[in-house]
Formats: structure tokens, sequence, C-alpha cells
């Protein structure tokens, strides 16, 4: 299936909330083209909803860990958060439902401010190999540590992202294949019909770049096979 026609099959599993912000960036003359707009639909969809009244009463509820977990979630959107919690990494809400079905591990649900809230999670000691399988299955993912010892901490314990790993930017020997290479794609359309592209290995240094219209640019995506694709 080609690349940009499987766009199509995307736009439809997006929330309706963000088309007007869609009809917003699609008065821009810059977004002439069919592609260019859905690519723009795409990136709006990411662009967080304005929280629902139980959304509010719930942040109010909120305890410190949730406040902690809050904050550093919301710095790193469309990333699933490991959220070291003592000997284990936690996952919450819909990061917890996706990685019990990515990861075949058990669904729970605890109580957050007075509404149930899904819970999964995993031994640290295992991150290497529960890792592997959310970057193989395509997730972002964002693994917050504790940075200090919890024996030692005054209130709660302070914690913050060490590693951002994505599909492309990966040096994990678990996420790897050695037989072939592993692309991060960069795509640029500045005008109708015509983008610039580039691919990087980090894992090899390998760096390619270049230009052209929509066919050879779908060709390219087509031929590299890139485990990430990125859109400026």
């Amino acid at each position: 299936m080609s690349f940009f026609s499987n766009i199509d099959q995307k736009i439809k599993s997006y929330n309706k909330k963000s088309f007007f912000t869609f009809l917003k960036f699609s008065q821009n003359p810059l977004f002439s083209s069919k592609f260019e707009l859905k690519l723009t639909f795409i990136l709006a969809s990411r662009k967080v909803a304005r929280p629902s009244k139980e959304e509010l009463v719930k942040q109010i509820k909120e305890t410190p860990l949730n406040r902690q977990y809050n904050q550093i979630k919301s710095k790193y959107p469309g990333a699933m958060l490991l959220f070291r919690v003592g000997d284990f990494y936690e996952t919450f809400g819909e990061d917890a439902i996706r990685a019990s079905k990515i990861l075949g591990i058990v669904l729970t649900r605890r109580n957050n401010g007075g509404a149930q809230e899904e819970l999964a999670g995993f031994p640290h000691h295992s991150l290497d190999t529960y890792l592997s399988k959310l970057v193989r299955a395509g997730e972002r993912v964002a693994i917050c540590d504790q940075l200090e010892d919890p024996s030692t901490a005054k209130g709660i314990v302070r914690r913050g992202v060490t590693e951002l790993v994505t599909p492309g930017v990966s040096f994990n020997d678990n996420v790897l294949n050695h037989k072939q290479n592993n692309y991060l794609a960069s795509v640029h359309f500045s005008k109708p019909d015509y983008f610039g592209i580039s691919f990087l290995d980090v894992s090899t240094g390998e760096f390619l770049t270049t230009e052209g219209n929509t066919a050879y640019i779908d060709k390219l995506l087509q031929s590299f096979a890139p485990s990430e694709v990125l859109y400026c």
C-alpha cells in the first residue's frame, strides 16, 4: 500500500475535536495540496483537547504522585511514559491499555481521586525485554527513573525522564535488526507537490538527503521503509 494512500486510513481514526484546528490550518496558502492538508490534520490531531469537567475535578483531587506524573507526562506528548515506582515501571490510563495489549501483561485499575484509572506495570529489571517489544510495535517510549534514593528522599521521590526511545532512534540491540538498516526519515514540505526528504540510521551513521515530487518521495519511502517518519 502507498505511504500516501495509507494516510487516508489514519485520518479516519482521529478525534473530531481537532476538526476546527484543522480548518484553521487549512486556510494557510502553504498547505495547498490535498496531501499537505492531510498531514496538517494529522499534526493538528495530536494537540491536547480542552479538559472536560470530569478531568478538571480529577486534577483537583490528584495526589502528589499523580501531579508529578502528569507534569512529566505533559512534556512528552505522544510518548508512552514508563514511570518508575519502587521496583516497577508503571503505565497509566491510555498508556496502560496499550502496554497491556502489546506486552501481554495484566491490566488493573486503581482509585485516582474518586475515578478508576487503568494501571499496568512490569519489574524494572525486565526493562530491556519489554522496551524492545514496545518500540518494535511503533511506540515512542519515555523512560522516567527515580533520581534519588527513596530511603533518603524528603517527601516525594524526585523523578525525571532519562531516555526517550523511538522506533527510528534506538541503540538497543534487542530493538535493532542487524541484517538491515533502521532509518529515521524526515519529510519537509514547502510548496505544492514538492518535498525535501532525508534518511538517517543512527546505528551506522549513514545519512542521505534529496528532494522531489510526490511520486518520487513516495517511491523512496517505500524503498527505504523507515521505522519512523517526521514531518516539518
